[in-house]
């Protein structure tokens, strides 16, 4: 299977980043508002699903009226959906936009989606056939110890980088050496390399403890605007649903509550407390980018983006 070529996308883009609840949308919406010609593009691997969008915080159509907001709802829950196929839909949209003279705006905080947009970063392609096989091995064996250790004969380097027990990550590095010959960790390095490109970034970085009430009221509000009811509307066809969208954020513990596995009082509970350790991963992960100019809340990162816009002639 060929490998993406390089290409560099959303030259003349500006992007807004920060972690889950900081306010990124709403910021957005101001500003593609305030500035004519700019179109949003979500960066996000969750929004892409047409039927979660309470649960995603995605914006309604009332809030994006009269604004071009790209890649929302572009994938069903029961589609494989990968960041080679957003990369694809980038690709389209990147031309379209040039050939009618918009500006990019970038939102997001998917940390690997925002990297292949931003810096041409695009691990292995995926093997659903070789992945399966693995995966199947792993149940008849009740170990993943044996799999690790034929990870070590094709991969000694990314066998000492993944622990014994970690299924999930030996399914997938043994996945990308037997189905394209490389070794898994040499795709690794390229994680680190930032684009000798000039992207302009700006980040949303409010106080901890303000992110941490805003994830709480969020989840509160959200069930208060149907999200129950739309994964109860998901869970009745879950067996249809992708690995991936399975493991969404907030939907995972509401299957568990409908499952009868846990109380609703302790699904969100358990929502509210995983949404805040997935914002601490994202602020670690954009912590490793210099590029980013942050801004301790929204109005800021208007002001900032809008300067850029003008700067530049928008």
């Amino acid at each position: 299977m060929p490998e993406r070529p390089e290409l560099v996308l959303f030259v003349d883009s500006v992007t807004l980043v920060g972690p889950t609840a900081s306010g990124k949308t709403s910021a957005a919406l101001r500003i593609a508002r305030m500035n004519k010609g700019v179109d949003i593009v979500s960066v996000d691997s969750m929004t892409v699903y047409r039927e979660m969008s309470v649960g995603t915080a995605k914006p309604t159509a009332l809030e994006t009226e009269g604004i071009s907001y790209n890649l929302l709802d572009v994938a069903s829950v029961t589609e494989e959906f990968s960041l080679w196929d957003f990369l694809t839909l980038c690709e389209a949209l990147d031309s379209n936009l040039h050939a009618k003279g918009r500006r990019p705006l970038l939102v997001g905080g998917t940390a690997l989606y925002l990297k292949a947009v931003l810096d041409d970063f695009t691990p292995p392609k995926r093997s659903l056939g070789m992945r399966n096989w693995l995966e199947q091995r792993l149940i008849d064996d009740k170990d993943p110890s044996r799999l690790h250790h034929l990870l070590t004969q094709l991969d000694p380097v990314g066998a000492q980088r993944i622990e014994v027990n970690n299924a999930r990550r030996i399914v997938r590095a043994l996945e990308v050496a037997l189905a394209t010959g490389r070794r898994f960790s040499s795709f690794g390095p390229g994680m680190d390399v930032i684009s000798p490109m000039d992207r302009r970034i700006v980040g949303i970085r409010p106080p901890r403890e303000v992110i941490r009430r805003r994830i709480s009221e969020r989840v509160v509000d959200q069930m208060d605007h149907g999200w129950l009811a739309e994964a109860e509307g998901l869970y009745r066809n879950r067996e249809s649903m992708s690995k991936t969208a399975l493991q969404a954020l907030g939907y995972k513990e509401l299957f568990e509550h409908l499952a009868g596995m846990v109380t609703l009082e302790e699904a969100v509970e358990r929502i509210i407390h995983r949404t805040w350790r997935f914002a601490k991963r994202q602020l670690a992960w954009f912590d490793r980018d210099p590029r980013i100019i942050w801004s301790e809340n929204g109005d800021e990162a208007v002001e900032l983006i809008t300067e850029i816009l003008i700067g530049a002639g928008s």
